[in-house]
């Protein structure tokens, strides 16, 4: 019994001096880091005409939200931007994300891959998002067409990272797609949504229902979509003492801090999970 009690009581301190904070992330710090081209062969000569108004557009809108929900805070938001030749792999791959809480990647992709400006191909499960960097955006083709639950292949992404947002299919790159990211913060911090359904919700508002999704049908009757359709990579396990799925964060309610896998909280196993929204409509 004694043995019990003394088990029981390491494990309520443990997890007291590991407590993570929650609220707002205030002010949010912002990484955004947009091409509309790149040298690299295999996406050279296709630019992404939109993709530095689409990273402006999430900027503008987080700053806008922020403002109207936490009006006495003060300054609630910085932006560190990097555009086109400044977007290098080993940029992108050293500690530069590191002091940015979202952080938001434009650009051609392809399944676990990204491409900068310069020739080398970015691997993505080789990228440590780590010190203060909690959520991640690759606004990028198929980056996570490949990832499925527990595939060990993207822990590295996440070194006290809580989710990364992406694409399991080609996603669109005309003038619809401007609008996503600003639903996206409309939903998630100005309507009080999780993270991954405020993104689904963008997606489904601005693409799937404005037909910019492009259907395949089905022998009972609907069709699939084919392009568009949203993922998220996420940790869930033991934080503050129950288990989460970081899936479900919520802005106002967020984790101030790395979690799970990361050496300065918590030495808890913590589990990799993936979520993929294929949207349906009628075949006429």
């Amino acid at each position: 019994m004694k043995k019990f009690l003394l088990l029981f009581i390491s494990c309520f301190v443990a997890q007291s001096v590991f407590a993570i904070e929650q609220g707002p992330v205030l002010p949010l710090k912002v990484m955004t880091l947009a091409l509309d081209v790149s040298t690299h062969q295999y996406v050279q000569g296709r630019p992404t005409k939109n993709s530095l108004t689409i990273a402006n557009a999430l900027y503008n809108r987080m700053e806008m939200a922020l403002k109207e929900m936490y009006p006495t805070y003060g300054k609630v938001i910085e932006r560190e931007k990097k555009e086109n030749s400044q977007v290098t792999k080993s940029y992108f791959m050293s500690s530069a994300t590191d002091d940015y809480n979202f952080v938001f990647f434009v650009g051609h992709g392809n399944p676990s891959i990204l491409y900068p400006y310069d020739t080398k191909s970015i691997d993505i499960t080789k990228k440590r998002f780590r010190g203060n960097t909690y959520w991640v955006w690759l606004y990028s083709c198929r980056v996570f067409r490949d990832a499925v639950d527990g595939d060990a292949e993207f822990n590295q992404m996440f070194n006290g990272a809580h989710s990364v947002l992406g694409f399991a299919t080609n996603v669109t790159a005309n003038e619809e797609s401007i609008s996503v990211p600003g639903e996206f913060a409309d939903q998630w911090i100005r309507y009080g949504k999780k993270i991954w359904d405020a993104y689904k919700i963008a997606v489904q508002y601005k693409l799937h229902d404005a037909h910019a999704t492009t259907m395949t049908p089905q022998g009972d009757g609907t069709s699939v979509s084919t392009t568009n359709v949203p993922a998220i990579v996420y940790r869930w396990g033991f934080i503050n003492g129950r288990v989460t799925e970081l899936s479900n964060e919520r802005f106002a309610t967020a984790f101030k801090g790395p979690v799970l896998n990361h050496p300065d909280y918590d030495k808890t196993p913590s589990y990799l999970g993936v979520r993929k929204q294929v949207y349906t409509r009628p075949t006429y």
